[in-house]
């Protein structure tokens, strides 16, 4: 980790629109990278997408449109 201080300080959030990490690969792959995403403290949101983004705030909505 190059800068582990900082960790109490961030939320790290993944937001991927699909619904598995590394699509064109084996879902055991994409398993084991949220695993590790995870491990490190980083939040994996699988079926969502950003659809603003301010000074303030990150907007996004479920793959079925739904606003999060």
């Amino acid at each position: 980790e190059l800068y582990p201080k900082l960790m109490e300080y961030v939320k790290v959030k993944l937001v991927n629109t699909g619904d598995f990490l590394l699509s064109t690969y084996d879902r055991g792959i994409s398993q084991k990278c949220i695993e590790i995403f995870e491990e490190k403290g980083v939040e994996v949101l699988a079926g969502y997408r950003v659809t603003e983004i301010t000074k303030k705030e990150i907007q996004m909505k479920k793959k079925d449109g739904e606003a999060v």
